[in-house]
């Protein structure tokens, strides 16, 4: 009967182990879903606002007229 208690308590304690670790690392990982949104987020958001100007032919994406062109710069 010793030996039973024994088992049980060592199961349950298992097991309490066992969901706390993955409760952390659960948490962990919606923590770093949560930043890599973000991050995401600001890389999507406009930085150059309404007064662009885009000049010439090339390989950057002119953000006022969505077309390829050669140089971005902020018209003040």
């Amino acid at each position: 009967m010793k030996n039973l208690k024994k088992k049980i308590w060592v199961i349950g304690l298992f097991l309490v182990v066992a969901t706390a670790v993955s409760f952390h690392i659960n948490t962990e990982k919606s923590r770093l879903d949560a930043l890599m949104f973000e991050n995401v987020e600001a890389l999507a958001s406009d930085e150059w606002g309404p007064n662009v100007d885009c000049v010439g032919s090339g390989s950057l994406d002119c953000p006022r007229i969505h077309v390829k062109v050669y140089f971005i710069a902020n018209a003040r």
